[in-house]
């Protein structure tokens, strides 16, 4: 391995940089890999990360997309033992009033920074020596009443903090416990919902949580209110005076008129850049047709 390794490495410097390379290994674990690159990263991200090295970890992660975490009622109400995440907190919200036994049913939610950026890893615990879950970070639990050495999620959080410092400055905000039971956002109505948690964090809709319409079909709901919305948008366009037709003939004067102001020399070498589309996820296709448009 040196003959290799003295290719690209001075001599002199092969056990530094062995050195070097086995505390990365052990230091640098799911955690810590995701939140270097996310650090150095340039763009929004929303990730899921996981490796056959860790196969009882999983991190979630956000900067500049939105993730959110559900907690699903285990064996143990109390300590949930599994856990869903989406990038849409309202796939999480659907599936709240789902209450029978063989149902998913989330408790409560946590949405991650994104606007500074955040990751947190999800682990299911390994037994120990003395055969007790051995835990890193600290345990999930929705109440106070979790008896030592009982099953379920772990969890371990990296805040990126609010103002952008230089690596060799920055010093990482740890997710406790205290904060983290703090920043759930409840799912599941008050009569339900444990006692010692008398969160501010409770989705609702008009005066009831989502369970409380335990009838309704939320996907009828959002069909149903299309007509609503496209009327609207329909009679906002039809008056002259709205910001949106304002904006639009304004924004058609810039794209028609761009081009004719340049020289002709410069023209036609085709290296200038007259609009910039770009879309994130489903607006992507619009940003894809309406350039197709504009080729016509």
């Amino acid at each position: 391995i040196s003959h290799d390794l003295e290719k690209w490495i001075d001599v002199g410097r092969i056990p530094i940089f062995v050195r070097k390379a086995a505390e990365a290994f052990r230091d640098n674990d799911l955690l810590a890999a995701t939140t270097a690159f996310l650090r150095r990263a340039e763009g929004t991200f929303g990730l899921t990360v996981a490796s056959t090295l860790y196969p009882r970890q999983v991190i979630i992660a956000a900067r500049g997309q939105p993730m959110s975490v559900g907690f699903c009622k285990g064996t143990m109400e109390d300590c949930p033992s599994l856990a869903v995440w989406s990038s849409e907190r309202a796939a999480l919200d659907a599936v709240v009033r789902s209450g029978g036994a063989k149902t998913l049913a989330i408790s409560a939610r946590l949405d991650l920074d994104d606007q500074f950026g955040e990751v947190v890893e999800l682990s299911a615990p390994h037994l120990a020596a003395e055969g007790t879950p051995a835990i890193d970070g600290f345990r999930v639990a929705l109440t106070d009443k979790v008896e030592r050495g009982s099953s379920g999620l772990s969890v371990r959080g990296i805040h990126f903090g609010s103002s952008q410092l230089p690596e060799e400055k920055w010093v990482p905000t740890l997710l406790s416990e205290a904060i983290f039971r703090d920043r759930l956002t409840w799912l599941i109505t008050e009569e339900k919902r444990p006692a010692a948690y008398a969160s501010k964090n409770e989705v609702k809709d008009g005066s009831c949580s989502l369970e409380c319409r335990s009838g309704s079909d939320i996907v009828a709901m959002d069909l149903e209110e299309i007509p609503r919305l496209l009327n609207e948008i329909d009679l906002c366009w039809e008056d002259a005076r709205s910001l949106n037709v304002s904006s639009a003939e304004h924004f058609a004067e810039l794209l028609l008129t761009t081009p004719r102001r340049r020289p002709s020399n410069r023209l036609q070498r085709g290296h200038e850049i007259d609009l910039l589309v770009f879309g994130v996820e489903s607006s992507l296709w619009l940003a894809q047709q309406f350039c197709a448009d504009l080729v016509r």
